[in-house]
């Protein structure tokens, strides 16, 4: 892959946040893209491989435009997850799951408004 320190498989040093995403990369991290002529070092190879797409793709606006780290999805809320519990039930699972055999089940589901 076109920019990725595989040779030496380190990290650019003193690299502490992610340059997609802003997360700490991990200590030991050798995941790196050139962009712009510097190699950027990342946390993951998730990150690797979209960093690189936007090199790839001629996309490098996406870094010299940007005013902020990405936005990460928030986790749900406890109370909402206590919600979906009730589905755990066997007894409401009477309504919607079928049992094919010890291991298997299917339930069937209507959605609306997709």
């Amino acid at each position: 892959m076109a920019g990725v320190n595989e040779e030496h498989g380190e990290a650019v040093p003193g690299a502490a946040a992610c340059f997609h995403c802003g997360l700490p990369v991990p200590a030991g991290s050798h995941y790196t893209v050139t962009i712009d002529g510097q190699a950027q070092t990342l946390c993951c190879v998730g990150c690797q491989a979209v960093a690189q797409a936007i090199v790839d793709n001629d996309l490098l606006d996406f870094y010299r435009l940007r005013t902020r780290d990405s936005q990460r999805a928030a986790a749900l809320v406890p109370e909402e997850l206590k919600q979906l519990r009730v589905y755990d039930s066997g007894l409401m699972q009477r309504s919607f799951v079928r049992h094919h055999d010890q291991d298997v089940r299917e339930a069937a589901l209507i959605l609306e408004g997709i």
